[in-house]
């Protein structure tokens, strides 16, 4: 059964999981939810929107934060590069290709809180081809991401110039490891 689709999209033959939490049932396409937690999710939607008042919502929080981000913060290459067509099509596939499913933690999420992320990060990859290649990208929810964020920090403030050298021999493995030492602790 398809909830979430436009009478004029036509689904895809993809599979990955619910986004319910814990839920491993497998859905097909465009739908985030399995039958079982799609009734519930309607449950949920109605009674919250009874129950709001006109406080903005978390989305429209994020969004705004977003922009901020964008405006203030990230360079315009970047910007640039973040919003292109190209991107986002690179994104929504390495997020199909990992089942919606964070690389090191291993949890699954809404497509919404996970990042197609560079593993060398995109600073460091040379021309477009290199910063769009799918063997560069893996997919990770936004706990994971920061840690990878702060250990990329860490990096560039003690390397300098030399930063790009050394992220050029951490692996994927190597992220993980670390990744999870910095979760843990």
């Amino acid at each position: 059964m398809i909830h979430n689709l436009p009478n004029y999209q036509e689904p895809t033959n993809s599979y990955h999981h619910c986004s319910y939490p814990k839920c491993t049932e497998l859905v097909q396409g465009n739908n985030h939810y399995c039958d079982k937690h799609w009734q519930l999710r309607q449950q949920e939607y109605s009674a919250i929107k009874h129950d709001a008042n006109n406080k903005p919502s978390s989305r429209a929080k994020r969004l705004y934060s977003q922009k901020q981000y964008n405006q203030t913060k990230r360079d315009e290459d970047a910007n640039d590069f973040y919003h292109s067509k190209q991107w986002q099509r690179v994104r929504y596939y390495i997020l199909q290709r990992d089942i919606y499913t964070c690389q090191i933690c291993g949890n699954n999420y809404q497509p919404n809180h996970l990042t197609a992320d560079h593993i060398l990060p995109r600073k460091y990859c040379g021309d477009l081809d290199h910063q769009l290649n799918p063997e560069n990208l893996w997919t990770l929810c936004s706990r994971c991401n920061s840690a990878k964020q702060y250990l990329e920090r860490q990096i560039e403030n003690k390397y300098g110039a030399k930063s790009k050298d050394e992220f050029t021999k951490i692996t994927k493995t190597e992220w993980e490891k670390r990744v999870l030492r910095i979760e843990r602790d």
